[in-house]
Order: structure tokens, then C-alpha cells, then sequence
């Protein structure tokens, strides 16, 4: 993974990374942040942070519009596994 990131680094790409709650390891995130790349990990649901963006959660009544609702929330959160602080941003 990393040597791609490199790669189209060096062509002049912006890179992003999105992945599963898998791989959420701190080698991980830390190789990203070092090489600037924007990243999404998708994390279980966990009671807390549920509470925390519960209204995003609920979809307004009647007819959806055309032009979809997004809300985003910024919060705080600390993986068992991580052992540090990390920002996370939900949208709803």
C-alpha cells in the first residue's frame, strides 16, 4: 500500500484512503499521517459515540428532497487499541 501511496505522490495526486474498522491499527494511521494523506476508517458502532451524533441519526419526515440532507458532527474519540486521541467527523 504504502509504495503506491508514494507513487502517485511523486505524479503530483492528492491521495485519500478509506478503509474497513479492520484496519485500524496505530502503524497504519501513523504512515498515513506522516505522508499527509487524508484518511476514512470506517469504526464499529460503539454506545457512546452513537450517543454523541444521535441526531444526525433520524431522517426528517415526508418526501425526501432531490438535493440530499448532509450534516456533519466532529467529535473525539480513544480506541482501546490506539492508546492515544484521535479526531473523527460523522456524517449523517
Amino acid at each position: 500500500m504504502l509504495p503506491e501511496i508514494e507513487r502517485q505522490q511523486k505524479l503530483g495526486k492528492e491521495v485519500a484512503f478509506r478503509a474497513d474498522g479492520r484496519l485500524r491499527k496505530p502503524e497504519i494511521s501513523e504512515a498515513l499521517e506522516e505522508r499527509g494523506v487524508k484518511y476514512a476508517i470506517r469504526i464499529p458502532a460503539i454506545d457512546n459515540l452513537e450517543r454523541d451524533v444521535a441526531e444526525l441519526l433520524p431522517r426528517p419526515v415526508g418526501r425526501p428532497s432531490i438535493k440530499p440532507l448532509v450534516e456533519y458532527k466532529g467529535f473525539l474519540y480513544q480506541g482501546s487499541e490506539l492508546g492515544h486521541r484521535k479526531t473523527g467527523r460523522c456524517q449523517g
